[in-house]
C-alpha cells in the first residue's frame, strides 16, 4: 500500500510504498531533487574576519567555529596560542575543543537497564587497530537481526548508525548499530556501565582507553598503557576463531613506536 508524501525539496505530492517511509527519513519525487538537496548550502559568517561563506549544514553539526580560508583559520589559532588559550593537546585538542558535546540522550534507568541487557546478550565493546595498524580504536555495537530494535535505540539514544552486516555465511539479515564518535562512546558507556553484567570489565577498559586518546597529543604513537589495554580486552573477548596475535607482539617488542 502506498502514502501520499512530499518531497523534502521542491515540497511536490507524490506516493511511496509504506515499507520505503519506515526505511528512510527523507523522500524525494527524483533522483535530481535527492542530489541538489545534497549539495544544498546555507549562509554564515566566518569566525575570524566576518565574511559570508556558503557551507553544509552537515559542518556546522561538528564544528562550532567555520572559516572563510585557510588562513583565517591559522590567525584565529595564533591569537589563541598568543593569549595561552591553546588547550591541552596542541592542535589535536584545539580540533576537539572545536567539536560540538556528545550527542547522546539523557537515557532514563529502564531505558538504561534495557539496553544495557541487549549489550551484554548481543553487543560487542571491543577494540581493533586500523587499516595501518597505527592507531587502536575502541568499538561499541550492537547486532540484532529485528532491525526495528536497533532503530528504537538509535531514537532513545540518540546518537550512532545501522549498516547491514555483509558476509558470505549469513543466512538471514543481520543489522548492525554502531556508535563512531570517541565522545558520544564515553558518554553512553558511562550511563549503561552500572547495569552491565558481563561486559562492565571491557567498557570500563574502553573508558579508560578513551581517555588516553582524548589526552593524547598530535603525533604520538601508541602507548604502553593502550597495548596493554587491547590485549586484556582481546582475552576477555577470546573465542574459538583464530586470531592475529602476531602483531601485538610485533608492538611489544618495537620500542621506537611505543612511549
Amino acid at each position: 500500500m502506498k502514502k501520499k508524501v512530499k518531497c523534502d525539496y521542491c515540497g511536490k505530492d507524490f506516493f511511496r510504498a509504506e515499507s520505503e517511509l519506515k526505511r528512510c527519513k527523507h523522500h524525494f519525487c527524483c533522483p535530481e531533487h535527492y542530489w541538489l538537496w545534497m549539495r544544498k548550502k546555507v549562509k554564515v559568517k566566518c569566525h575570524w574576519c566576518g565574511k559570508e561563506i556558503e557551507v553544509r549544514p552537515s559542518r556546522l553539526k561538528y564544528y562550532e567555529h567555520v572559516f572563510c580560508s585557510k588562513k583565517c583559520n591559522i590567525l584565529w589559532i595564533a591569537s589563541l596560542r598568543k593569549n595561552g588559550k591553546i588547550p591541552k593537546g596542541g592542535f589535536q585538542g584545539l580540533i576537539r575543543e572545536r567539536l560540538k558535546p556528545a550527542s547522546v540522550k539523557k537515557l532514563s534507568l529502564k531505558d538504561r537497564a534495557y539496553i544495557a541487557g541487549l549489550m551484554d546478550g548481543e553487543g560487542c565493546i571491543t577494540v581493533a587497530f586500523d587499516k595501518d595498524a597505527v592507531n587502536i580504536v575502541p568499538m561499541v555495537l550492537i547486532g540484532l537481526c529485528d532491525k526495528n530494535v536497533l532503530q528504537w535505540i538509535r531514537d532513545k539514544v540518540g546518537t550512532g548508525s545501522i549498516r547491514k552486516k555483509k558476509g558470505k555465511r549469513i543466512r538471514k539479515p543481520v543489522y548492525i548499530w554502531e556508535i563512531y564518535r570517541l565522545l558520544d562512546k564515553k558518554e553512553f558507556l558511562n550511563q549503561i556501565k552500572t547495569f552491565l553484567k558481563i561486559k562492565r570489565r571491557p567498557a570500563e577498559l574502553v573508558l579508560r582507553l578513551i581517555e588516553i586518546k582524548l589526552n593524547k597529543k598530535h603525533g604520538e604513537g601508541i602507548s604502553q598503557e593502550e597495548v596493554e589495554i587491547y590485549n586484556e580486552i582481546k582475552r576477555f573477548n577470546y573465542s574459538r576463531k583464530p586470531r592475529k596475535w602476531g602483531i601485538i607482539e610485533e608492538f611489544l617488542g618495537t620500542e621506537g613506536k611505543m612511549h
